[in-house]
């Protein structure tokens, strides 16, 4: 997309929101203020609805030009005027094949940077979840049951498997310091093989990523029992590799009562809105000036 000229009303802008979060009047009144021409339109919609309902005027796609959506996407034909769409996800792998991502120069931004705080404490609150047994209290709570588990909880430090005392800080600077970074299985290998209590899968889904984690890899990881932490798409995890890992005990849990599974939903904040709007705002702001957008998504790398 080539930068367009400075327009700081956004005159001839029109903006759709298909959303499920609906901004509120102060909002809007925002908007207007710093985008006095910017003509602005709401319609309700969930996140994996893929078309808009009866109640949707299919005219309005005519002179959109600026699109906030979670998977919603028009025919190229009819929104010929399209310049950006503003994503409500981290990942854009449900827009990848889609022709107006493929056929058309209308720039895809993600929603990178709404979900660190919500998903850095889903990582934590499950992870300790296991390593103090809590799943197998619940259950035994839920069939009348007062018992103690089985195992001695399992200490992770962030140094070795000695135990350190609280409050000591990092005297001797040997918190993990270790940097991996390569695109092959070998480096992807390396990574897995270098003792690792927690593994967080955070990356795009992709043709390249698709099965990136698979039997080859569960069993470079049963050296340490690693717990795997899956926050992206799915398919980056081989599942049926990750259910026989769990059932040989290659990895932290010895059988399927130890997989924790919840919806997508890591994610989630009271603040989501808040944040998508702010990288829209941000957007916005930046097309104003003729500048280029934030999150841009990688056409040819498809995150």
């Amino acid at each position: 997309m080539l930068l367009p000229p400075p327009n700081p009303t956004l005159k001839g802008q029109k903006l759709l929101i298909l959303s499920q979060f609906k901004p509120d009047d102060d909002y809007y009144a925002k908007l207007h203020s710093q985008f006095p021409d910017l003509k602005v339109v709401y319609h309700e919609l969930g996140f994996p609805e893929k078309k808009p309902g009866s109640t949707f005027d299919e005219s309005e796609w005519k002179d959109v030009t600026i699109l906030l959506t979670g998977s919603a996407l028009p025919d190229p034909e009819q929104a010929p005027k399209l310049q950006y769409v503003q994503l409500q996800s981290a990942g854009a792998n449900h827009i990848l094949k889609h022709p107006l991502f493929t056929d058309t120069d209308a720039v895809f931004a993600t929603a990178n940077g709404v979900h660190g705080p919500q998903i850095s404490e889903w990582i934590i609150s499950t992870y300790l979840s296991f390593q103090h047994q809590l799943p197998k209290y619940i259950d035994n709570f839920r069939e009348g049951k007062w018992s103690r588990g089985n195992e001695w909880v399992e200490d992770a430090s962030k140094r070795d498997n000695g135990y350190s005392p609280p409050g000591l800080g990092d005297p001797e600077g040997k918190f993990p310091a270790k940097w991996f970074s390569g695109a092959s299985k070998a480096d992807l290998h390396a990574f897995l093989g270098s003792g690792l209590d927690l593994l967080v899968v955070a990356t795009p889904l992709t043709d390249k990523t698709s099965h990136l984690l698979a039997a080859v890899e569960f069993r470079i990881l049963s050296a340490k029992k690693t717990f795997v932490s899956n926050i992206a798409r799915g398919p980056i995890v081989n599942t049926d590799d990750l259910i026989k890992a769990l059932d040989d005990g290659l990895i932290r849990g010895a059988a399927l009562d130890n997989l924790l599974i919840t919806p997508h939903i890591s994610g989630m904040s009271t603040s989501y809105t808040e944040r998508i709007l702010g990288i829209l705002d941000l957007n916005l702001e930046r097309l104003s000036q003729g500048k280029r957008l934030v999150n841009v998504v990688n056409k040819k790398e498809g995150y």
